[in-house]
């Protein structure tokens, strides 16, 4: 997308530039982030449970309201509560508990903040 098609979105949008002031060699930021993603799954082959705990422990969205967005747009609005054991998110809603796992997570305009 183009920085109009985001605009004209109504999604905000930002950048490593813009958050950070400095520019960054997309292939140096690739090849880290996909040598921290072999290395989370080659934990996650030997101790699946280790790698959620700490999934789990790290995770600063637990706990705040989300807008999650499936990719045939319907919406499920409640409060992130946990990771179940597959991978998919936990969310306490109005109705009660469903499970997402694909699609979009839209943050309050606060953040999320608790």
């Amino acid at each position: 997308s183009t920085r109009d098609d985001l605009a004209e979105s109504g999604d905000p949008a930002t950048s490593m530039l813009q958050e950070t002031g400095r520019s960054f060699d997309i292939r140096t930021v690739a090849d880290r982030i996909a040598g921290k993603l072999a290395g989370y799954h080659a934990r996650y082959l030997s101790s699946k449970e280790e790698v959620l705990a700490e999934w789990k422990r790290e995770n600063r969205l637990m706990g705040t309201a989300v807008t999650a967005i499936d990719p045939l747009g319907a919406e499920i609005r409640g409060v992130f509560s946990d990771i179940a054991p597959d991978g998919s998110m936990v969310i306490e809603t109005r109705d009660g508990t469903r499970r997402f796992s694909c699609g979009d997570v839209k943050l309050p305009a606060d953040g999320g903040n608790r």
